[in-house]
């Protein structure tokens, strides 16, 4: 019995125990099964899907594995209300319960550096992937050092399909995530606005026009990034 609700939810999962993705994931059907086998082996077959969907950047499959991971902990979730659906999860997994709310974070920002063109390694996030599911926390120094990194990337890229206020907003939501220094996407965000912009002038694809052709409109937003930098 115990073989057959393994290899279900090596099915449901998208994966094998040895760590080979093959296939979608079912998440409900992950989930469920999941919750059928022995918590040691589930957190193994769970544990094995994920590095390889990191090292082929496969943002969608982790995103959708770690809510698989927080629906089976989510009787460990201390807000419970908050999730919307009554936890039948496993009980007293409170720091596994967190890893996976934090990859998923990670993830989503994965799938929105991905859409925005913006290159980037997610092994540089989280080591081999592994990390986020045993506790290990040698990754975080050198993740905040890659987000830093990228930074500016991300503000370049999506300066040229987003609003000004939107892409200061949506940057210092990545800062928030990664826990940068709230200064450091201010200051990206100042030398990209005062770099030179790249290509040709197109008045009539407003969509594609680079911010910084607005020579105005430039003045005033650093102008404000500058009132808000913390004093030296």
């Amino acid at each position: 019995m115990g073989d057959s609700v393994r290899a279900l939810v090596e099915r449901s999962i998208g994966g094998t125990g040895t760590g080979i993705t093959s296939g979608l994931v079912n998440s409900q059907l992950a989930a469920t099964f999941l919750l059928l086998l022995p918590v040691k082996v589930a957190f193994h077959v769970f544990k094995s899907s994920l590095p390889m969907a990191i090292r082929t950047h496969d943002c969608t499959r982790v995103s959708t594995l770690a809510s698989v991971g927080k629906v089976i902990s989510s009787q460990s979730d201390s807000n419970q209300e908050a999730l919307g659906f009554c936890a039948i999860g496993w009980t007293n997994q409170n720091k596994y319960s967190k890893q996976c709310h934090r990859l998923a974070e990670r993830a989503k920002w994965w799938i929105i550096l991905r859409e925005n063109g913006v290159n980037f390694d997610p092994q540089q996030f989280s080591g081999d992937g592994a990390s986020e599911l045993t506790g290990s926390d040698e990754a975080v120094g050198g993740e905040k050092k890659y987000a830093a990194s990228i930074t500016m990337a991300l503000v370049a890229s999506l300066s040229q399909v987003l609003s000004i206020f939107e892409v200061g907003r949506l940057a210092s939501s990545f800062a928030e995530t990664l826990k940068l220094q709230g200064d450091h996407v201010i200051q990206c965000y100042i030398e990209f606005l005062l770099s030179t912009p790249t290509g040709i002038r197109d008045e009539g694809n407003a969509r594609s026009l680079d911010v910084r052709f607005d020579l105005d409109q430039c003045e005033r937003t650093v102008k404000a990034l500058l009132r808000r930098l913390q004093p030296a």
